[in-house]
């Protein structure tokens, strides 16, 4: 780093421990004085995490702010640190799964750049959003983790924190002695580094503990406590309105009921100034009990009222997906990338002919299994008065088949996703592009495969007859052929490669032979060159898939149809492709997808259709293409709401660079 960096960074620091004394206003000075992206990036996230507390919108403001610039310059360190900053803008507004899903996105860019404290702290995030879901298996888990890592690396901060997440997961299983134990040990690090936001925190939480216990006098003291040190130093909205809430817990318990309104009503203040909708939540049930006690039944109706229609609201923002949903996602991610680094490229060529082997025989099994099912079903019925108790055993008999026909499907789905191009790879051919495939059951009939050959990066986006098991055998045996073709034929011209491909395809299924098999794809195929110029020569053919390209001097969508013609099927003639050959300039976009997205109905049975879904595109076109990746998705989940997905769904977009 170079030193005018190295002092902004260190300005930025000061300023960060200086924070606990309110000094936002000097830090958003900063802004404009950064001379690289990086410190900027740096400011915003610093600014996100101190205003999340009291100003929330300007919080997620800067949050956003600083991830797109991140995203920008490709900087992993400061998406992971972004993210983390949004999920705690989400985490401070009650949005636990939202929050969840971008801890879990950082801490996943924190291991592949081995950033140790990026991973602690992110740990403890995350415990932190599982107290609030009462979880306490999962709080302390991950504290345990981030502990770990805070004590190899020495970093007491962390290691105090994830301290203080174990003694909240105690405090949820109702173990108060160990609690306050883990609460002590957080407190005395916290006091020795001077750590005035985590003493807010730890004073409160012992407080919270002891009022459980039925101690309200010792809960008393570490509230005010608290309050001392956050309305002097830190003006953290959210922990204020928690504390002056727990405060009129105790005054409510203790029959002050004036002194109980005048605290409840202050934490309500507090928790509706950074929009924080759990605390919010909590003084309205606070305040309904009060009121209910005080016989006021209009005032208790209100604030009833109130409590059911938040708690209701935010439930409903959370059902969707679970936050253990979200964790398994995570794991298996974690569990495929290391499965992907100890594949090797030169075994490739091996492994898809062993698969498509195993596949073939596979699907030969499942047929079986399925002949055999029905058969005995069949019996069964016939038998069912007289043999009573020979059905039972037939039914355990079936029961153990369909385990393993669902387990061979889950097997097949892994063996088609190790076929497809893997996320390095496809980084590697196209550094800026996304990927949106949703296979409409288990396996797909989409897929979508790229190769560099000579010099030419060649990309192909295919459809095939049916979905599932059916769709997805007919993936396997395409995207092998198209192996074959480009990398032991060297054929590279599109329109050669379909024809080609057609020719192997109806060799292959004996559709020459008079076979009653029809089974076929459609299929967009691009192949691109970068020119000595720096332009880019673009090739595309299409059997039944068009290709979508905008060029940004012209501001203009264009759209190139393939040809009237499928791969495969029962024509016998020798088919030939169109071929359309054009030059593109660096920041053009290509989007190439199967028919899915644009079939998808809603409740009206209104497809989205192919205009809408470029008139989409059009109006996101200036934005990062993960940005646009997430708009698709966004557009797609409203329109579909609660209509099944109709068919695999497959889009992909590239900017060349």
């Amino acid at each position: 780093m170079k030193k005018s960096s190295l002092l902004l960074w260190l300005l930025i620091v000061g300023f960060a421990t200086q924070a606990q004394v309110y000094q936002i206003d000097s830090l958003e000075k900063l802004i404009p004085q950064a001379k690289n992206t990086t410190n900027k990036i740096h400011i915003l996230n610093q600014l996100t995490y101190w205003l999340s507390v009291y100003d929330i919108e300007k919080a997620d403001r800067y949050s956003k702010q600083a991830l797109l610039l991140a995203e920008k310059d490709d900087y992993p360190q400061g998406i992971a640190a972004s993210k983390n900053a949004m999920g705690r803008v989400y985490y401070i507004q009650g949005d636990y799964r939202k929050a969840l899903e971008l801890h879990f996105e950082a801490l996943r860019g924190y291991e592949k750049i081995k950033d140790s404290l990026g991973m602690a702290e992110t740990l403890n995030k995350i415990a932190t959003v599982y107290t609030r879901e009462v979880d306490a298996e999962n709080t302390m888990k991950y504290a345990l983790q981030a502990k770990e890592i805070a004590k190899r690396i020495g970093n007491k901060k962390a290691l105090a924190e994830s301290f203080f997440n174990t003694a909240r997961s105690y405090a949820v299983k109702k173990d108060y002695n160990n609690s306050i134990a883990y609460y002590q040990q957080a407190l005395i690090i916290s006091l020795k580094i001077s750590d005035l936001e985590g003493l807010t925190y730890v004073y409160n939480n012992m407080g919270f503990t002891y009022s459980r216990m039925g101690d309200y006098e010792k809960a008393s003291e570490f509230y005010q406590k608290s309050l001392e040190i956050n309305e002097k130093y830190i003006k953290d909205y959210t922990m204020l309105a928690a504390t002056f809430d727990n405060i009129g817990d105790i005054k409510r318990m203790t029959q002050q009921y004036d002194s109980a309104l005048y605290y409840t009503q202050k934490g309500l203040d507090f928790g509706r100034k950074v929009n924080a909708r759990n605390r919010v939540m909590e003084s309205y049930e606070s305040l309904m009990q009060i009121y209910k006690i005080r016989k006021d039944n209009e005032k208790t109706l209100e604030y009833y009222e109130k409590f059911i229609n938040l708690k209701d609201s935010l439930f409903s923002e959370q059902k969707s997906k679970s936050l253990k949903t979200l964790e398994s996602d995570y794991e298996a991610e974690k569990a495929q990338i290391k499965t992907n680094l100890l594949n090797k490229e030169r075994q490739f060529q091996k492994f898809i002919f062993y698969v498509l082997m195993g596949c073939l025989l596979f699907m030969l099994f499942i047929a079986f299994l399925l002949w055999r099912n029905n058969l005995r079903k069949h019996k069964d019925n016939m038998l069912l008065e007289q043999k009573q108790a020979e059905i039972e055993e037939k039914n355990e008999a079936l029961f153990e088949s369909n385990q393993q026909i669902k387990s061979s499907i889950q097997a097949a789905q892994l063996i088609q996703n190790a076929i497809l191009p893997s996320p390095q790879k496809l980084q590697q051919l196209f550094p800026d592009f996304f990927l949106i495939y949703k296979p409409k059951d288990m396996v797909s009939g989409d897929f979508y495969w790229a190769s560099e050959v000579e010099g030419k990066t060649l990309l192909a986006v295919a459809d095939c007859t049916g979905h599932s098991v059916a769709g997805a055998l007919m993936s396997m045996v395409s995207a092998t052929l198209l192996d074959r073709l480009t990398r032991l034929r060297v054929i590279v011209s599109p329109a050669m490669v379909l024809e080609n491909l057609d020719l192997e395809i109806r060799n292959l299924l004996k559709q020459n032979e008079g076979s009653n098999n029809e089974s076929g794809l459609d299929i967009a195929f691009v192949s691109i060159e970068k020119q000595e110029n720096g332009t880019f020569n673009v090739i595309f053919a299409g059997a039944r898939r068009p290709l979508f390209y905008f060029k940004k001097s012209e501001n203009t969508m264009h759209v190139i149809k393939g040809t009237r013609k499928t791969i495969g099927g029962k024509l016998s003639e020798k088919k030939s492709f169109a071929e359309e050959q054009f030059v593109l300039q660096k920041g053009d976009t290509l989007f190439i997808s199967t028919d899915g997205y644009a079939d998808q109905n809603n409740d009206h049975a209104e497809k989205i259709g192919t205009q809408n879904f470029l008139k989409f595109i059009e109006t996101h076109i200036d934005k990062p293409l993960t940005a646009q990746k997430i708009a698709l998705e966004n557009f797609l989940t409203i329109y579909q709401a609660n209509m099944q997905q109709r068919d695999d769904i497959l889009v992909m977009g590239i900017r060349l660079s």
